[in-house]
């Protein structure tokens, strides 16, 4: 479940591999430039202490993360 913390702006510890599996209008938005729509397939790659947020959309949004240690 999308919680209420990760629609904040936040930076992650560890880099982070995002792929969305499911989104119905879901954006995401880096520090300083315009959201952007997310699509099912699309690969979000964001790095240590990236500030970063998600924005709402309709119904789920479903993603897998991989963090990676480097």
């Amino acid at each position: 479940n999308t919680q209420e913390v990760d629609l904040k702006w936040h930076r992650d510890r560890q880099n982070r591999i995002i792929e969305v599996i499911h989104s119905n209008g879901w954006l995401f938005q880096r520090d300083d430039s315009v959201p952007t729509l997310l699509s099912s397939g699309d690969i979000l790659e964001i790095a240590a202490n990236e500030w970063h947020r998600i924005i709402k959309g309709e119904g789920e949004f479903v993603v897998k993360i991989v963090s990676r240690n480097e």
